[in-house]
């Protein structure tokens, strides 16, 4: 005795072990082999422990077909067995292999492929390779190869595969292996079959047999191009298939195969050798399923992959091909298969019968979730059962194009049919499409118009097939709605089934405003192409109608709901009460379904709803808010039915629900009368593929109770619209009232007894009602199909009911539905259906629910005069106003006139709800940059703030008018200067005053203070790590200390940004007028004593507002260049710049007239200046300009400057300008006046400066000073009796900065220079360099009260941070000056001297009287007024401005 016949022994005792017996030895496998084995062995070496357990392992699966027997067994042999050595394991190892490629068809998991190959290839390096069982064991374990390729994409499985199969088929070509139906499909085939009959313990002669049998079958067969077949193909491989796999005989086996071989003979050709043919084989005949999905076609399959080398080409036909094409092709099949059949049965008495048709098979990888948790029991698999990897679509032939050029296509087939190609690609596959959308080019994109194959839009149905087959992942939700919102349906239509599908998944995302938000758009998009009364439109509305209450609830807004109710009458039908809104509701939802998974056409939805409406008419109806267990039972099973049922079964499926609901509420079993057509014709099979499909895809999956249902959510949200709609029929105008009641309830949580009463209902009587109700459901369902009778008493003539309450708390995704609500059950008794409608009836003779609609559902409150006429609605959405208050149809929408107002004014509220929404994310950006707290050293340096600044720059200009816009002028204030100069404000912090705090508090803060403001890292871009970590130190500890100083009582405020009450103080001189805006919206706040008020400038867009600012520096250097050439003056350029001739650009005062008109003109008749032209009683006002308005001349605003009739800023008040509030503010709070005695002046001339053109006229400068300034006051640098022009030229920086401390008065007469990089390296050329701001900054100048700054374009703002004010002028507000002198261009070397010396002439008009500030914005508007006097062109005296007191 060999080996293999010691384990044939074996295995025969252990075939006769009962399961209990093997499972006491799979637990004790010594005992075993103690009691049975080892007297039977030979020789001990044969003793394998592992060995004989995976033998019992096996037998066991065979009883109770528990999975994890085959993977413990599996592992065994795999890694404790040599079949080299131990070669009577074999069979076993081929058996493990054969279980473990079924489980992985049933379960998908691949690590079954995986141990089914391996153990698959061990077999094969142990057997003889010249046996016919090695040839079919080679060709299944490639066809396996080419299953593990497919599913992971692997290639080297795919190179295995081939590698093998190629071997194979050599030897199967040496064999004789050959036949009509091609080499591959024989092989795999023969292979297949006998890999069946070799589990069944198939000999060698009897498998040899078997393959001529096979070859004589298959030479029958007409040859057929790759993916081709004809039911007769199929049917008879599955015939062979299951023949193979049922019957043990080999004499049965081997008969059954040749009289097969006859009848399909008789079938093809005509010709009978009159067999006797055996029952089994026609029993095993009418066991095949007509499913397409069959063992055979997917062996069919894989054969023609390895022709094709791995790859499936395109087909052509069946990219055209609809939904409802699908479901008749599947009916042609189904047909042709059930033809073949008969034909078979019947060949041998009628002999030849008819042709058969052919078709093409579209395979589609399956991507079944994976059975999770471990399966311990299951039945075994009916033999007709292919658990495949695939899903196989069918098209006939006959009538397939010859040519691409031949198809004509509108857009929606065309987009069917790149939804079909997507559908069988891998992850993998659609993402690198998706990433890279030039690179998908399939040939249906030559047959189409150009538009159409390029459109953005393709990459939607890559998108939504990869977000429906593999990870649902939210971001691609977002694209894809993204995209969707870019469709017009009326020139895309065929994108409509894909948009219902996205707009329906955001509103399935309850809990996500924005995707509510963005669902209720699409919807109104989709309903506006929809026929008005079709299904597609009637879905629409109630999708759009259900998605506008979300949003109500979501934005507490009445608006919208009132919006809802107007749509949702749309849809109510004709005559219909708001009784039926549930009906309405439900039906709405469950065809959304349809299109959304099914893209179901009108025709199939139209055929579904007189089904349905069935359905919901059965069912007990009650009033809000009641539900009964019945209604939720049978609507979350439609619901289920809607999204998991295809087409070809659906109508089907919903008809058994109807005629099972119909039985359970009247007890009387239908007719088949209103059963489909197409389920006539096989009733009894139909129905009970139908029963089989109802309980797995709904009824089986509802068993456990919860009120978590989607169900739910619509009985409720039906309930609402209903109620409210009551609500308004009776009191109209009520809505409001109603709706915030309501609203309010929703936030009352229930008591502490009323919720333990809810949870003990829930889990108690509504649980056992819902299990004893589902399974009454699920008996009436079997009955009608089975045509029992059942006992009067086994069904109910009642339902649980209870009451409902809900509140706003949001669930987690249960059952695949999220919801914004939860639900609680207050009470419930049994209520007998024909008490439901009796209670009905009398609701509705109580109430009454036909009175007349209202004409406007809600009354709005009256708008109060707001103190900014014509302010818009939104500043992101230009226009939009005139929109909303339109009152023609302005949407093309199929909707009543009241509909469309009712939408319009929900888009309002949306459209202002946007806007507060834009002003919170701004507020919030803005507080944190203005309180930026440095997480790492890096931060601190000065280039990467400024990079930071640059990169904040459209926050100062965007949040000032959102928050206008949103919460009105006075936090529009706040956030205005809180926003601007960030730059300024956290340098100048370490410059506070620390008294009144405890002394060593503050000693500690002027400490950290003044170290901190040494840092070099304050105002130099090139430090060292060490520096820049020694400043994040002192950083961390000045925030602590400041942190500190807030916990003091009366200190909360301290270094936090002005509240509005002490911004207000700075109108107490005049009003200050702060000009805001941002892309087409701009605004001046004008702060008064009074109050502040706002003023919106109408006429100024954003291309007005840029053409101004740029129209007047090209027109100031065209007219510069001009005057030069008129009056022959030497081209002295201060700042170096080349002169320009641009005589063709439009002159200096339309520009300045157009300030006057858009900007200036309206402010001043706000603040009344303009009835007032005594130049005496002129307005004292200060300009706080923001973003491009830091860039106008402001104050030289005007028309008809050289005429007597001039109008302009200048005639009705004294402008100023201010960086911010807060610097008024602070400088307003330095002491208010000096003495004329007192004052310090430090004049500075430059008339040559090294790499910079000469300024010989500053010498004059310098002379005027002398001329107006008692020789005591003023500062000389040079040696005593030194003339001024001589010792105050040309002097260095420190002999500027020795001197600053005693300056009151600093005039400059030289270059300037703006360094935009390092605002704190601009500053002033001197003899041995720049006077930079960084070292004004840095003096100790307690005495500062006036710089004139006689420099060219000394007030120039930086273009990409304008609200910075990084200007030389502005930090000399910021460097402790009160006043500035400044320019905002380049100044004419003859004008420097006049204008100083009107200042001077005015200020020390006496020297015994003190100075006060306020005169020197006066002294520059008389200087001014005296060049325009003199005629001078207005590019010259509009440069100069003043700022600060």
């Amino acid at each position: 005795m060999d080996h293999r016949q010691f384990i044939v022994q074996i295995q025969a005792i252990v075939k006769e072990y009962s399961y209990e017996t093997l499972s006491a030895y799979i637990e004790d496998i010594a005992l075993a082999i103690q009691k049975d084995i080892a007297p039977l062995c030979p020789d001990a070496r044969w003793i394998n422990h592992n060995g004989f357990k995976s033998l019992i392992f096996l037998r066991h699966y065979d009883l109770q077909c528990a999975p994890n027997d085959i993977t413990l067994g599996s592992i065994l042999v795999l890694n404790f067995i040599s079949l080299f050595q131990e070669p009577g394991y074999a069979f076993t190892c081929f058996c493990l292999a054969n279980h473990s490629r079924e489980l992985y068809e049933e379960t998908t998991e691949i690590l079954h492929l995986e141990r089914s190959i391996q153990l698959m290839q061990q077999w094969l390096e142990a057997e003889d390779q010249e046996s016919v069982a090695h040839l079919a064991v080679a060709a299944t374990t490639s066809c396996s190869f080419m299953h593990y390729y497919i599913r992971e994409d692997a290639e080297g499985a795919l190179e295995e595969g081939m590698k093998l199969f190629k071997a194979t088929r050599q030897k199967a070509e040496n064999a004789g292996w050959i036949s009509s139906f091609g080499m591959e499909r024989t092989l795999f085939v023969v292979g297949e079959t006998l890999c069946h009959r070799y589990v069944k313990g198939g000999s060698d002669d009897e498998l040899t047999e078997s393959v001529h049998l096979l070859l004589d079958i298959l030479n029958l067969f007409t040859p057929q191009d790759s993916f081709c077949f004809t039911t007769l193909d199929t049917l008879v491989l599955s015939t062979i298939f299951n023949l193979a796999r049922t019957i043990e005989s080999p004499e049965i086996w081997l008969k059954c195969l040749s009289g097969l071989h006859d009848i399909v003979r008789v079938y093809i050709l005509g010709e009978s050798n009159g067999t006797d043919l055996p029952n089994v084989l026609f029993e095993i005949l009418d066991a095949c399923l007509s499913a397409p999905t069959s063992r055979a076609a997917c062996v069919l399959h894989i054969a023609d992959l390895f022709y094709s080398g791995g790859k499936c080409d395109e087909l052509l036909y069946d990219q055209f091909c609809s939904d409802d094409d699908e479901v008749n092709n599947a009916s042609l099949w189904v047909d042709s298969w059930e033809d073949d059949r008969q034909g078979l049965r019947e060949a041998i008495s009628n002999g030849y019968t008819r042709p058969h048709l052919v078709f093409s098979f579209k395979a589609i990888l399956v991507h079944r979730p994976s059975k999770s948790g471990r399966i311990h029991f299951r039945l075994p698999n009916p033999v007709e059962v292919h658990d495949c990897s695939f899903e196989f679509e069918v098209f006939p032939l006959d009538g397939r194009p010859n040519a691409m050029l031949q198809i004509s296509l509108d857009h929606t087939a065309f987009i069917r049919a790149v939804e079909k190609i997507c559908k069988p690609m891998s992850c993998d596959e659609l993402s690198f499409y998706i990433n890279d959308i030039t690179e998908f080019n399939p040939p249906i994109f030559s047959a189409v118009p150009h538009q159409w194959a390029q459109s953005p839009r393709i990459r939607a149905c890559l998108l939504r097939t990869r977000y429906v087959q593999h990870y649902r992942h939210y971001q691609d939700l977002k694209e894809l709605s993204n995209m969707m919102l870019t469709v017009r349906l009326e020139k895309e239509p065929g994108y409509s089934h894909i948009l219902c599908h996205v707009a329906n998944e955001c509103s399935d995302e309850e809990t996500v405003v924005a995707s509510v938000d963005i669902a209720a758009i699409l919807f109104q998009e989709y309903i506006r192409v929809q026929e008005q009364g079709s299904p597609e439109y009637f879905l629409g509305v109630v999708g759009l109608a259900s998605t506008l209450m979300l949003s109500s609830f979501h934005r507490r807004a009445a608006v919208t709901l009132a919006a809802s109710l107007e749509i949702l009458r749309e849809a109510l039908p004709s005559g219909a009460s708001w009784m039926t809104a549930r009906k309405t509701v439900i039906l709405g939802r469950i065809l959304n379904y349809r299109v959304r998974h099914f893209s179901a056409s009108n025709d199939a939805l139209a055929k579904s709803i007189p089904i349905l409406t069935c359905i919901l008419d059965l069912l007990p109806p009650q009033p809000p808010p009641y539900v009964s267990i019945l209604e939720l039972l049978v609507v979350s099973t439609a619901l289920a039915l809607s999204q998991r049922v295809s087409a070809k079964d659906w109508h089907d499926a919903i008809t058994l629900l109807a005629k099972g609901l119909e039985l359970y509420v009247t007890s009387n079993v239908a007719s088949s009368d209103g059963e489909p057509e197409s389920s006539k014709p096989y009733t009894k099979k139909k129905k009970l593929d139908t029963l089989d499909l109802l309980f797995n895809s709904s009824l089986n999956t509802l068993i456990q109770f919860t009120l978590r249902l989607e169900a739910m959510c619509l009985i409720h949200m039906a309930d609402v619209l209903q109620c409210s709609a009551f609500d308004v029929s009776h009191h109209p105008q009520s809505l409001l009232l109603s709706f915030t009641i309501y609203q309010r309830s929703l936030r009352l949580p229930l008591s502490g007894k009323m919720a333990d009463d809810a949870q003990l209902l829930e889990q108690s009587d509504l649980k056992w009602a819902w299990e004893d109700e589902h399974e009454a459901l699920g008996r009436s369902i079997t009955a009608y199909v089975h045509r029992t009778i059942l006992p009067v008493d086994s069904l109910p003539k009642s339902s649980y009911t209870f009451e409902y309450r809900a509140l706003g708390e949001s669930n987690t995704k249960f059952s695949g539905h999220k919801c914004i609500f939860r639900y609680y059950p207050i009470e419930g008794h049994l209520e007998t259906f024909d008490d439901a409608r009796l209670d009905l009836d009398n609701l509705r003779l109580e109430k009454n629910f036909h009175l007349p609609w209202p004409e406007d559902l809600i009354v709005l409150p009256a708008s109060s005069d707001s103190s900014v006429p014509g302010l818009p609605t939104s500043s992101r959405l230009p226009g939009i106003d005139k929109f909303l208050s339109s009152n023609e149809n302005v949407l093309s929408l199929p909707l009543e006139k009241r509909t469309i107002k009712a939408l319009l004014r929900h888009l309002g509220s949306e459209v202002r709800h946007h806007q507060k929404l834009v002003f919170d994310v701004t507020e919030t950006l803005i507080n944190h940059s203005s309180k930026k707290n440095y997480m790492d050293p890096s931060q601190l340096v000065l280039e990467t703030r400024m990079r930071h600044l640059k990169g904040s720059a459209y926050l100062a200009r965007a949040g000032p008018i959102h928050a206008l816009i949103s919460k009105g002028p006075e936090k529009c204030l706040e956030l205005v200067d809180r926003s601007r100069a960030l730059f300024w404000t956290r340098l100048l912090r370490l410059r506070t005053s620390f008294d009144g705090l405890p002394q060593g508090l503050a000693h500690q803060l002027q400490e950290t203070a003044v170290e901190l403001d040494h840092c070099k890292g304050q105002v130099n871009s090139g430090v060292s790590k060490a520096e820049a970590m020694k400043q994040m130190e002192l950083e961390t500890s000045f925030e602590r200390l400041v942190d500190e100083v807030r916990s003091i009582p009366g200190f909360k405020d301290f270094l936090r940004p002005k509240t509005y009450d002490t911004l207000m103080k700075v109108s107490s001189q005049g009003p200050v007028v702060v000009l805001i805006g941002n892309s087409s919206t701009y605004a001046a706040l004008l702060i008064r004593p009074s109050g502040i008020d706002a003023i919106y400038f109408s006429t100024l867009t954003e291309k007005v507002l840029e053409n101004l600012s740029i129209g007047i520096q090209q027109a100031n250097r065209a007219f510069r260049s001009i005057l030069q050439e008129e009056e022959c003056v030497p081209v002295q350029e201060r700042a170096g710049k080349p002169t320009n001739s641009a005589r063709s650009l439009p002159p200096y005062e339309k520009m300045l007239g157009g300030l006057w008109q858009h900007i200036a003109k309206p402010v001043l008749d706000r603040l009344g200046a303009t009835s007032n032209a005594d130049p005496l009683k002129r307005t004292r006002l200060w300009w706080c300009p923001t973003g491009l308005f830091g860039f106008l001349p402001l104050h030289a605003a005007g028309i008809g400057f050289g005429t007597p009739h001039v109008e302009s800023v200048s005639t009705y008040a004294v402008s100023s300008y201010t960086p911010t509030i807060s610097a008024l503010l602070e400088a307003r709070s330095k002491p208010s006046m000096l003495l004329s005695s007192q004052l310090k002046m430090l004049v500075l001339a430059q008339p040559t400066t090294k790499g910079h053109t000469s300024l010989p006229r500053t010498v004059n400068e310098v002379k005027v000073v002398e001329q107006f300034t008692p020789p005591n006051q003023l500062l000389r640098l040079g040696e005593a009796g030194t003339p001024l022009t001589i010792s105050n030229s040309n002097r260095t920086v420190e002999d500027a900065t020795i001197h600053l401390a005693q300056t009151s008065i600093l005039h400059l007469a030289c270059h300037g220079h703006q360094d935009r990089g390092d605002p704190l390296n601009s500053g002033f050329e001197l003899e041995d360099g720049r006077l930079t701001l960084a070292k004004l900054i840095g003096c100790h100048t307690p005495n500062a009260f006036l710089a004139f700054l006689s420099a060219c374009e000394s007030a120039s703002n930086d273009l990409s941070i304008p609200d910075e004010t990084l200007n030389l002028a502005a930090g000399m507000i910021y460097a402790g000056f009160r006043s500035v002198i400044g320019t905002m261009w380049t100044m004419n070397d003859n004008d420097g001297p006049e204008i100083a010396q009107t200042v001077y002439e005015e200020l020390f008009k006496d020297p015994d009287q003190e100075v006060d500030p306020k005169l020197v914005p006066y002294a520059l508007d008389l200087a001014v007024r005296r060049l325009q006097e003199k005629g001078v062109h207005p590019s010259r005296w509009a440069t100069y401005i003043h700022l600060g007191v």
